[in-house]
């Protein structure tokens, strides 16, 4: 993912902030070479950093004991909360009262 100074953008395309458009930038940019694009893309890049990770794979306090999870009771506080099934409600009340004297 990378940031663009805008301003240097537009300066170095040709165009300025009043008579900018998505398509005039989409035509003016498909016009170009692609070894122009990259140069343009470089001189204009301000910070450059890793794609943020739209699925995390979150790490929970868990104990696993064979097959069974224990989850911290601020873990099921987390899903209490959001659940709206109250049968799954009742379960994980269940659940938290023994993870209150498991922790």
């Amino acid at each position: 993912m990378s940031t663009i100074d805008g301003k240097k953008f537009l300066a170095k395309i040709g165009c300025s902030e009043s008579n900018v458009t998505a398509e005039l930038v989409r035509d003016l940019l498909f016009v170009m070479s692609d070894s122009e694009r990259e140069d343009l893309f470089a001189e204009c890049t301000v910070i450059t950093r890793e794609e943020p990770c739209m699925f995390l794979d979150i790490k929970k306090s868990c104990i696993e004991i064979g097959n069974y999870h224990f989850y911290s009771p601020v873990d099921i506080k987390k899903r209490l909360k959001y659940c709206k099934n109250p049968m799954e409600r009742k379960n994980l009340q269940r659940e938290l009262n023994d993870a209150y004297k498991k922790y």
